[in-house]
């Protein structure tokens, strides 16, 4: 009798039946023990959570009030060390977002773990203690000083581009509130950094101001607009004769060589600029009799330059800065 051919497959590959039974056996019990694993944690951590033990967090210190009439000179410390007992639950969540200390100052001298005890904790949970204890606030008299807005930060336009005048801020100043030692040797109040580049055209930017004393003085407002005018530019050139000016009457004559300078500029393309710029009288070059008699180089003298006004001419370059001079007497 011929032996069946499959049973004869099947005696070389025993294995090969019985593998899929296995494999699926064990990743039943690699399952059934990491749940068991998974579920006798939870159960160990929810009995352990209604313990009572103690945690250290940094709390975050905010002064709320203040003395009348009295404002911060330094500033006072950001967090301090609070040791807290409870559950474990109520401090699980204290750890993960601490209680802010709101201070309420009648005097230099504040007691922060009487603040502590008022901070608004869950109920059953009780301050240990606080690091510091008390802290000194450095107080000075309050003032109040309006200041010019100083802006901050670079802006650069095209080439053959420019800017029609200063940078304007609306509002350009600013009230602000603090101690008098801070705000005493104060000119004026930077903005945040800005930084433009490649104008084209004309734009407008809202800009935060600095916020370097922050908690230490009050700003009545946070923010200012910057609006910069951008035009095409165009270039213009012309020969001034060079003016002596503030000469004595004891010398009648002060002649220079060269007697006049090119100059080039920059004007607005646009309008009548460049025509006007072109023929204004009190466009010139000029040199100052006080450098000629304080001289003491080898008899040469800087150029100055008067720039008609309302107009806009920019990028002034002369061709020559510095000509010789020789003086006449009679």
């Amino acid at each position: 009798m011929r032996a069946d051919p499959f049973e004869r497959i099947r005696e070389l590959f025993p294995k090969t039946v019985r593998e899929p039974a296995n494999q699926e056996d064990r990743r039943r019990r690699v399952f059934a023990i990491g749940f068991s694993i998974i579920v006798a944690f939870v159960l160990w951590f929810t009995v352990s959570m209604r313990d009572t033990y103690t945690v250290t967090v940094e709390s975050p210190l905010n002064v709320a009030t203040l003395p009348s009439g009295q404002a911060l000179a330094e500033a006072p410390p950001r967090t301090v060390r609070v040791q807290l007992q409870g559950v474990g639950w109520d401090l699980l969540q204290l750890s993960r977002r601490p209680p802010g200390i709101n201070v309420f100052a009648d005097g230099p001298v504040v007691d922060l773990q009487g603040a502590a005890a008022e901070a608004g904790l869950p109920a059953g949970v009780l301050v240990q203690s606080v690091q510091p204890q008390q802290i000194e606030l450095v107080l000075d008299g309050q003032v109040q000083r309006r200041l010019p807005i100083q802006l901050f930060g670079d802006i650069e336009v095209e080439p053959t581009f420019g800017m029609l005048g200063p940078a304007v801020l609306q509002p350009d100043s600013v009230v602000v509130t603090g101690a008098r030692t801070l705000l005493g040797g104060l000119e004026s109040w930077p903005t945040a950094r800005l930084n433009l580049s490649g104008l084209r055209r004309s734009t407008t930017s809202l800009v935060a101001l600095s916020d370097t004393l922050s908690g230490l003085v009050n700003l009545s407002i946070d923010r200012t607009q910057v609006s910069i005018d951008v035009a095409q530019m165009t270039e213009g050139s012309r020969l001034l004769v060079i003016q002596p000016r503030s000469v004595p009457e004891s010398v009648s004559d002060v002649r220079l060589i060269p007697s006049s300078v090119r100059v080039t500029y920059q004007v607005p393309a646009a309008g009548d600029d460049y025509d006007l710029a072109e023929t204004a009288s009190d466009f010139y070059a000029f040199v100052d009799y006080r450098d000629i008699a304080s001289d003491s180089t080898a008899g040469t003298v800087p150029v100055g330059l008067h720039l008609p006004e309302g107009l806009l001419i920019q990028d002034v370059r002369l061709g020559q800065t510095r000509v010789e001079y020789y003086t006449v007497h009679e």
